[in-house]
Order: structure tokens, then sequence, then C-alpha cells
């Protein structure tokens, strides 16, 4: 059976699931913030003498691609875990429940699976341990092996956490064929289409997805604004043209997959997307087959990958399993699992690692569901690197105030 997608994980909600042996109760004997571990002239720590229960935190839905990472670390290191529990939670919640560990002196989570928008809030709240180069001596060679991809988003982690997977992510409009014959094209047509059809536009909120995050990024080089970088000074165009369509938008949904319920029952008729966002909800069946999307023009698409990060706090045992699970999930056996079943395109954060590497019912997904010309949209949009961490968090307090809370 398929493995649960990102799609279903950002359904299933707030969940904690055993994976090897009977759910645990979190990281015994850990320390409190003070108390990490701190690398000792460059050494990697050493394994521990018993094998340890290591807790998973996803805050991104990153499951889908890392769960059969790390249950391939397991099996192959029985000397190093003895179970592995998972627990699941949203990216705005994923820094209070840290902050409360730690502030009790008891981590009860040795690694956090984060997207962008979560990384950028546990970064610019320091909640993370300091990866890089502390304990490079023990991980592989990124400076030499990652992808250019890869290396322009693990800037934003700035030292605190591995980035494992990466894409070109959006933004793309959704929408169903038959609903819709003639989407909008360009950003002003977009507002004037939801003028003319109000209510039939919906995005989520943005500090909560992925597709979201990329249409708020992405929309002040549509715009033409004075500087896509910085969201306080230079988005004048943007910040006023998403106050006059919030004014056709009837509500902003906690999570993605709730504006694509919206799609598929007809409440809606557009939405923004990623390539994985059209992918993986036709492969499961969650939207329409038909579905197909449209690009506006002038877009740039937003970067994006998945992370993992190891919180401050944890014992020198589980950070040093913590460690070596890290940088297991970056060697090119597992890199070839990321091609996933779409969710990101194209998956690999590291060089030389290719589609026949990897399971063939994978590559036979993406050839389905997926778009033949995705390189021709790449080539044709160029990327541009997500905000720094603190300002795209710095983004979404300003959309929450004057957006979202409106």
């Amino acid at each position: 059976m398929r493995r649960s997608s990102r799609w279903r994980v950002a359904l299933a909600g707030l969940t904690v699931i055993s994976v090897i042996g009977v759910a645990g109760c979190g990281s015994p004997g850990s320390k409190s913030v003070e108390g990490t571990p701190a690398a000792a002239d460059g050494k990697f720590p050493a394994a521990p003498k018993k094998p340890v229960t290591l807790t998973i935190m996803d805050s991104a839905g990153g499951l889908s691609v890392a769960k059969p990472l790390i249950e391939e670390f397991a099996k192959k290191h029985p000397e190093l875990v003895s179970k592995i529990n998972y627990t699941t939670t949203t990216s705005p919640e994923m820094p209070g429940k840290l902050k409360a560990q730690q502030n009790a002196g008891r981590v009860g989570v040795d690694v956090v699976l984060l997207g962008p928008d979560s990384l950028a809030a546990g970064v610019s709240q320091n909640l993370f341990t300091k990866i890089w180069p502390e304990y490079k001596d023990g991980l592989p060679d990124l400076e030499n092996t990652y992808l250019d991809n890869a290396k322009k988003l693990w800037k934003n982690a700035h030292g605190q956490a591995l980035i494992y997977d990466t894409g070109t992510f959006g933004p793309l409009l959704e929408y169903l064929p038959d609903k819709l014959s003639d989407p909008p094209k360009t950003a002003p047509e977009l507002l004037e289409w939801a003028k003319r059809n109000p209510g039939k536009f919906q995005y989520a909120s943005v500090a909560n997805s992925g597709p979201g995050s990329a249409f708020l990024q992405g929309l002040p080089y549509q715009l033409g604004d004075s500087d896509p970088r910085d969201p306080e000074k230079g988005w004048d165009k943007t910040w006023a043209y998403l106050k006059e369509l919030g004014k056709y938008i009837d509500n902003y949904p906690a999570k993605t997959s709730e504006t694509y319920a919206n799609l598929t029952n007809g409440t809606v008729k557009l939405v923004p997307s990623t390539f994985g966002w059209h992918v993986q909800p036709r492969a499961d069946n969650l939207i329409p087959e038909s579905a197909t999307f449209t690009v506006l023009d002038d877009t740039k698409f937003i970067l994006s990958g998945g992370s993992v990060a190891i919180p401050k706090g944890v014992s020198a045992d589980h950070l040093a399993v913590s460690l070596r699970l890290l940088g297991f999930m970056l060697q090119p056996e597992q890199q070839a699992m990321t091609f996933d079943h779409g969710y990101v395109y194209p998956g690999p954060a590291i060089k030389d690692v290719t589609v026949d590497m990897a399971p063939p019912e994978m590559a036979e997904l993406n050839k389905k569901y997926g778009v033949a010309d995705y390189d021709d949209y790449i080539a044709k949009y160029p990327g541009a690197d997500p905000l720094p961490a603190d300002v795209l968090v710095a983004a979404y307090d300003k959309w929450n105030r004057i957006i979202g809370g409106k």
C-alpha cells in the first residue's frame, strides 16, 4: 500500500503514532534548553551504549517523504533506536509546544520536520540546536553535495536545520476545466475575476499553507513592487492588492486541504496551488483527475523544501542518535525516496540522484499524474529564494493583522 501523502497528513490533525514498539513518553533524561550538549572541538558525539526512543514531530506534512527514511534508519540501526514515536502538529502550533517543553526543562521531541514557514518560525525564535558547522565532522559534505536550490534554502536555516528535499514550488492556480474555461492570466486579471465572481477565489492562511505562502511571496514580483524581498517597506502594491482582493474572499481556511475540498465541491473555482498539490490530490482521488492549473504572467516560482531540526534541550544520547538520523536521510539511496509521489518536484536535495534510482511505483505515479512539461514551466518562470526566516515571519504577522484578521 502506498504510504500516506502529505495531503493526508494535513487532514489528520494532531495524532500520535507508535511505529516501532509501544508509544513512549518522549525523550528520557532530556535537559533544559541551556543544557543542550555542544560540540567539543568539532567532534561528533559518540553513539549511546543503549538504543533510545526517538520522538519525531511533524509540523509541515513532511512524514509522507521523511517517514520511510526514518523507519529505514531504525531498521538498519537497532543498536541506536529501540522505537520511534511520531506526533503531528501545525506550523503555528509548533513553536509554542516546543517552548512549553523547553521552559519546563523536559524536552519530549528529538527531531522536528519543517516546511519553510515552520523553519522560519523556529529559527526566528531560536528553538533549535545549532547543527552546522558544529557537527559537520559526522555529517555528509553538504557544502559540496547539496544542489544549488538546497543551498539557497539552507541559508535560511542559519545552521539550525538541514534540508532533506527541495522543489520549485509555485504559485500555480488550480481549477476544474469543466467549471472554469478561461482562467485569469495576470494578477490584475485575477482581481477583476474575483470582483465578477465574489467568493469563488480562495487561499488558506499563509502561515499554515505552502500554496498560500507561495501566493503571498510571488505577488510582489507579479505586481512589480519596489522590493519583493522587503514586505515592510517594499510591498505597497502587494498589500493594497491583497486588501482589495480580500473584499471578494469569504474566508481564509486554516489548511490548504480545505481550499481543495471547496474546489472539488464547487464552493470555489480557483485556488493557489503548487506542482505537488497538483499531483497528489489527483493521485489520491481527492480532487478530479481533470483538475489543471494556470500560471500568472511575470510569476517567479518560490523555492521550497523540507528541513529537519533538533530542538534545544535534548539529552546527549538523543542528540547523538538524532544527528546520525539526519546524516542518514542525506545519503543518495535515501534521497532517491524523496521523489515520493509528486508532492515535491523534483525532490532530492543532493546532487547525482535521479528518478531511476527511486522505486518504480514512484516514477509511474509521477508520469501518470504529473505534467510532462513541468521543466518547461520552471525554465520559463525563474525561481526566487523564499524570504529569510525573520522576514517571512514578519510578513505572516502583517498578513494576519491587515488581511486575515479583517
